[in-house]
């Protein structure tokens, strides 16, 4: 089939022939023909139809013969004299072995994968929480939920034991509300939900155990990534996972660190109907700030023994700050609405969280599929300290000054 009409003379010739594939004899419909005289810059070219053969009007003269397809290896002809019409002998085309070096085929698994005594979790298959939270993971997931505070539940139970690649972490501690606010979604690979937990757990967390696996980094070499939030109001934090491999031995750290401001009110409107009631009718109003301040830091390195076995030694450091400023504003009234008192009272907390972790893990696949040894010895300290001054006072009819509060509260926990 020609590729160039153009007006016939004398001196032009027809050029024609078919294309195959050298094993199978197949027909290689869409092959290409590039014929380019020798004496110029012009290209004359033609398409192979159905049955592999091609046609082309060009002028007569020396010509180079370029026949392509892809993935196949290109055949070329150098310096061919075509003074009449003429009949190519058949190409026959030879596949391109270099050309690719694999075809991979990936299946995605569904969001959701349902097994006897769990349900997991694929976060990969979701895309809805990139850029994310594991907080916002969680919510996610199916009979899981997150309040406005970052509490935890389980099918309503907050009794919720959360666990990092099947054991304690240090990323979580003892509050791990801002743990799971501030460790990014990506390095989450999935999130098994255990409502009846096997004897391989400790019996914590009457509700079930939420899992959540991280992903392993495979690459060769320095890899890592860094992810970077902004928010309002204001909201902002830096996360980054690198990681170096060898042959035998793997370094990796993780360091992450957030800060964010979470303003907010609220107001309860409450009606008594009984005649010892101080008031017929409140108002209670309150606004808050809170300002949250996070940051960690993990590092550590895995040495490969053998493909089977592999010992990982880790330490981990977390450091949390938080404080929050709440006034409250309660208004009484008569029956007929008539303001009667007004109490304000003004909270001031500060929570500090720190939490220092030493892991060790030895790891052994057996030969037979599923049966492995798995050993972790873990050394973790974890302190909460948080302090409380409250005032309250009477604004309304008069302004007297009432007694105020003060909260200590020091909380430790050592865990091997």
């Amino acid at each position: 089939m020609p590729s160039h009409a153009q007006r016939r003379s004398q001196e032009s010739v027809t050029v024609s022939g078919s294309v195959f594939e050298k094993g199978s004899k197949i027909p290689l419909e869409f092959a290409t023909v590039i014929l380019k005289p020798l004496d110029s810059d012009r290209v004359y070219g033609g398409i192979a139809d159905a049955k592999g053969r091609f046609e082309i009007e060009i002028p007569s003269g020396s010509y180079s013969i370029r026949v392509e397809f892809f993935s196949f290896q290109t055949i070329v002809r150098e310096s061919i004299e075509i003074e009449s019409d003429l009949v190519l002998p058949p190409f026959f085309m030879e596949e391109d072995t270099e050309t690719l070096e694999e075809v991979e085929i990936v299946a995605e698994r569904s969001s959701m994968e349902v097994r006897l005594d769990r349900k997991i979790f694929n976060v990969g298959a979701d895309l809805t929480v990139k850029g994310a939270t594991a907080s916002d993971v969680l919510d996610n997931v199916p009979s899981v939920t997150v309040d406005a505070d970052g509490v935890v539940s389980l099918r309503g139970n907050e009794n919720v034991r959360i666990l990092i690649n099947g054991k304690p972490s240090g990323l979580i501690g003892i509050n791990d509300t801002e743990a799971l606010r501030q460790f990014p979604a990506d390095a989450i690979e999935k999130v098994e939900v255990i409502t009846s937990p096997s004897a391989r757990y400790d019996a914590e967390g009457t509700a079930g155990i939420l899992n959540i696996i991280l992903r392993k980094e495979k690459a060769s070499g320095f890899n890592g990534i860094a992810t970077l939030n902004l928010g309002y109001p204001e909201e902002y934090g830096l996360s980054t996972s690198l990681n170096y491999r060898l042959k035998t031995i793997n370094f990796f750290t993780n360091l992450g660190y957030s800060n964010r401001d979470s303003p907010g009110n609220a107001s309860n409107q409450t009606q008594y109907f009984s005649d010892d009631a101080a008031y017929a009718f409140t108002d209670e109003n309150r606004i808050y700030t809170r300002e949250r301040e996070n940051w960690n830091l993990n590092f550590g390195l895995e040495y490969n023994l053998s493909d089977k076995t592999s010992v990982t030694l880790s330490v981990l450091f977390r450091d949390s700050d938080q404080n929050q400023i709440s006034e409250n504003v309660t208004d009484g009234y008569t029956e007929d609405r008539e303001l009667v008192n007004t109490m304000l009272r003004v909270q001031d907390e500060d929570e500090k969280d720190r939490v220092n972790q030493y892991s060790f893990n030895f790891f052994h696949r057996f030969n037979d599929k599923g049966h492995e040894l798995n050993f972790d010895a873990q050394l973790q300290d974890n302190s909460e300290t948080e302090s409380s001054f409250i005032t309250n006072e009477e604004t309304y009819p008069q302004e007297i000054p009432m007694p105020s509060e003060i909260v200590i509260s020091d909380e430790t926990q050592k865990r091997v």
